[in-house]
């Protein structure tokens, strides 16, 4: 019996043999856990508790990968995904547009919550709130031309591009629709940023090297306003994809913060100064704010958009 339960753990699986299992709990990157003969797999496209017939889409020593090809027992959480483009062989971008969007958050909070307790030993509830709709809310986004010049996303774990008509999580000022009915170049990194001042920047790049994406059309520099206060974002720099975080995680941080007059604060990997221009206003001329960054590109732009600050 032992010899047996042996070989049934070193049960070797190929890519693209199918089994029936049930889903068991979330895991982090977008993926569900489910074992099988012993065998620990990485699924996509599941929700806990279903049963489902899983396709291998790779292998490994530690563990495998598969992807949902049908459903045999649907969870009462399964919804028809809002984008054409979210399924097995489409786009690689969403991994849960096949969930309801409120347990989509409570899986994200399972997450965050598994991860607090096996790595570092605490035991924590988190609540992950709705900012706002599912979907056109990205401000930024990298697509890929596939070696015809059609515009699209990378598969899962794959250097093969879906092409797609258009990403309806993007804001409408991206105009993705427009930008992927263009003719384009083969095999080109198509780099789209709008900012919500209603200003729009394309940049093209090779897939292949390391060659600089350069602009194409739009300003090279963003003006983002936050709180009352514009700040200028060079098209290469960072800058907070959903176009709600800037200001929601502004008055989250001055909310735990508590700042007063005559702080001094250290803004850690401060980017371009999100949280700097409004920390420089809680703490007062008397105050201090030490803006810490890595980026050349968003160094320049915070010392542009704090120059007239003594302060900072």
């Amino acid at each position: 019996m032992e010899t047996e339960r042996t070989e049934a753990k070193k049960r070797a699986f190929r890519v693209g043999e199918k089994f029936t299992t049930t889903i068991e709990k979330v895991a982090h990157g977008g993926h569900f856990i489910a074992r099988h003969e012993g065998a620990v797999f990485f699924i996509r496209h599941g929700i806990p508790g279903e049963t489902v017939i899983v396709e291998v889409t790779s292998t490994g020593k530690s563990f495998n990968r598969g992807d949902v090809v049908d459903v045999i027992a649907p969870s009462e959480f399964r919804v028809q995904p809002p984008c054409q483009y979210a399924h097995k062989s489409g786009c690689g971008g969403c991994d849960f547009q096949h969930i309801n969007p409120a347990y989509q958050r409570e899986l994200k909070s399972n997450v965050i919550s598994e991860q607090f307790s096996r790595i570092a030993k605490k035991e924590i509830q988190v609540e992950v709130e709705e900012v706002g709709p599912a979907i056109g809310w990205r401000t930024r986004a990298i697509a890929t031309t596939n070696r015809n010049g059609k515009l699209g996303f990378y598969k899962s774990r794959s250097h093969s591009i879906a092409p797609v008509d258009n990403c309806i999580i993007c804001v409408d000022g991206m105009k993705f629709s427009e930008v992927s009915a263009r003719t384009l170049k083969g095999d080109v990194r198509v780099e789209i940023s709008a900012s919500n001042s209603g200003e729009r920047t394309i940049a093209l790049a090779p897939t292949r090297g390391e060659e600089k994406a350069r602009i194409t059309e739009g300003p090279a520099i963003l003006h983002e306003v936050v709180e009352g206060r514009t700040l200028e974002v060079r098209q290469e720099s960072f800058w907070q994809s959903h176009v709600k975080a800037p200001e929601i995680l502004t008055k989250t941080v001055l909310n735990f913060a508590k700042l007063k007059n005559g702080d001094h604060v250290l803004d850690l990997y401060g980017g371009v100064g999100l949280f700097t221009a409004a920390i420089v206003d809680a703490v007062g001329p008397t105050g201090h704010v030490d803006l810490i960054e890595g980026s050349k590109v968003a160094t320049d732009d915070a010392h542009r958009n704090f120059a007239g600050f003594k302060n900072v």
